[in-house]
């Protein structure tokens, strides 16, 4: 039986001076992972388009992320792309327990704020 505890908000700010600060319950239990201006598309560097990303991520009992989904699209398909791939691949949780000591599915969301790298 799965339990999921309530989305909370985590930020990854899309910059090297700013790497991803968990600053919520469950984001304190993220151990790896981050998204920085190295990671903008090299195939949007031309069109330079900036927004945020919102996804919703399904956290599995390992602390892998197992599913990402859309939920506020920067306007641009390809940054949208690229937050869910980044995130799945990247992001590790330490796993979450319950009182009676199981390991739990938790859901969270990821907020990233693309722009591009200065020329």
């Amino acid at each position: 039986m799965s339990l999921f505890a309530l989305p909370l908000l985590v930020s990854a700010i899309g910059s090297m001076e700013n790497p991803v600060v968990p600053d919520t319950p469950i984001g304190k239990r993220l151990r790896l992972g981050r998204i920085s201006d190295l990671d903008y598309p090299s195939k949007l560097l031309r069109k330079r388009p900036s927004g945020s990303t919102v996804a919703k991520i399904l956290i599995d009992p390992k602390g892998k992320v197992a599913r990402c989904e859309i939920l506020a699209s920067s306007s641009e398909a390809l940054l949208d792309l690229q937050t869910c791939a980044l995130v799945s691949q990247r992001f590790r949780y330490k796993p979450m327990k319950g009182a009676d000591g199981q390991l739990f599915w938790v859901a969270d969301t990821v907020t990233v704020h693309w722009k591009p790298p200065r020329p």
